[in-house]
């Protein structure tokens, strides 16, 4: 019975330490979509932020960070519709990339396109690959924003979130594992 208990208790622990903490955060105050970045727990800087930072000194990829924010830009001004967008992974998951197919640029700064007022982004990357799974980062960022994507409709169903006009209110922190 003792090797039970030990065992179970451990087992809880890992589980616990595999869970990561975050906050969503908004970032801009616009009149027809709301946008929000995830913030991890020990983190000072928000997903997007993060992405900022990696690349805003880097002359080769200026050009790709304009195409990015102008389209930001324009989906502030007309909403979270669907040509925006390259849908990355599963349709029903929402996760998408900016640019959109569209445009041409090596950066992908990966999003949840939730509905037509919401969007969430969160990080990216140079997209050196064929595909995002190939590169482990990206790959990494576009599982983060499916884990967002999954807790935030569950949460919203459950009615822990809700709108309130475009903005999200309850208790806009959670775990994803």
């Amino acid at each position: 019975m003792f090797v039970c208990v030990f065992f179970c208790t451990f087992a809880a622990e890992i589980i616990l330490i595999m869970k990561r903490y975050l906050v969503l955060e908004r970032i801009n105050q616009g009149d027809k979509v709301a946008i929000y970045s995830p913030t991890f727990d020990g983190d000072d800087k928000s997903e997007l932020e993060k992405f900022i930072s990696k690349f805003e000194d880097d002359p080769e990829l200026q050009k790709d960070l304009g195409i990015i924010f102008a389209r930001i830009g324009i989906i502030e001004e007309q909403g979270v519709l669907d040509r925006f967008f390259r849908y990355e992974s599963k349709k029903n998951d929402n996760v998408a990339a900016l640019p959109s197919h569209f445009d041409t640029a090596q950066l992908r700064l990966y999003c949840i396109c939730y509905n037509e007022k919401l969007l969430i982004l969160g990080n990216g990357g140079k997209k050196t690959t064929r595909t995002y799974q190939e590169d482990p980062v990206l790959n990494q960022y576009v599982e983060d924003m499916q884990k967002i994507n999954k807790e935030l409709w569950w949460k919203i169903n459950k009615g822990e979130i809700h709108f309130e006009g475009i903005e999200l209110a309850g208790d806009l922190s959670f775990y994803i594992e």
